[in-house]
């Protein structure tokens, strides 16, 4: 057998293992909100926001939906509506103003920050974290999801939203 496909041979063999090797020394968490509001079937989120409280210990997210992108002009003025989504078993390390997640084997995952601005505080998800937003019909489906793996850090967009089923708005 020529050299190069005793090369190629053990680079197809043991770059997936390597892979799969570094995927494991990384910890992930998902955590799914307690409350699943009932929205617009075909609403756009205008605002998005975390909230920590302290009395309660509950770290949630607060997300603001509005029908007016599908108003007509004959239609009555465009509905708001707040939904709060907490995410049971987040914590709050003051030390670092981190918020924590935990993993089924109980391992840490950091998930959000306490960032000071002009006015107080402000909570924000670090970049290796997101939360995702499924539209089931009207049902909103909140998830936060956080990993250690620095490799999945974007400083894009953090607040996902995605249709699920069978919208007007796939077919175009």
């Amino acid at each position: 057998m020529p050299s190069f496909l005793r090369i190629a041979l053990v680079l197809v063999v043991l770059l997936p293992a390597a892979a799969l090797a570094d995927a494991r020394k990384y910890d992930k968490v998902q955590i799914l909100s307690t409350e699943v509001p009932q929205s617009w079937a075909y609403g756009s989120m205008t605002d998005h926001r975390l909230i920590w409280d302290a009395e309660k210990k509950e770290f949630r997210a607060e997300l603001t939906f509005t029908d007016a992108q599908y108003l007509s002009d004959n239609s009555p003025q465009a509905e708001r509506e707040t939904y709060e989504c907490p995410f049971p078993g987040v914590s709050f390390d003051e030390k670092s103003n981190t918020f924590i997640a935990k993993t089924t084997k109980g391992k840490p995952v950091p998930v959000a920050k306490r960032v000071k601005t002009l006015f107080g505080y402000q909570n924000e998800l670090l970049p290796t974290s997101r939360v995702v937003i499924i539209n089931i019909h009207g049902k909103l489906v909140v998830i936060l999801g956080g990993t250690t793996d620095p490799g999945f850090a974007t400083g894009m967009n953090k607040w996902i939203v995605r249709p699920q089923g069978w919208y007007l708005q796939n077919v175009f």
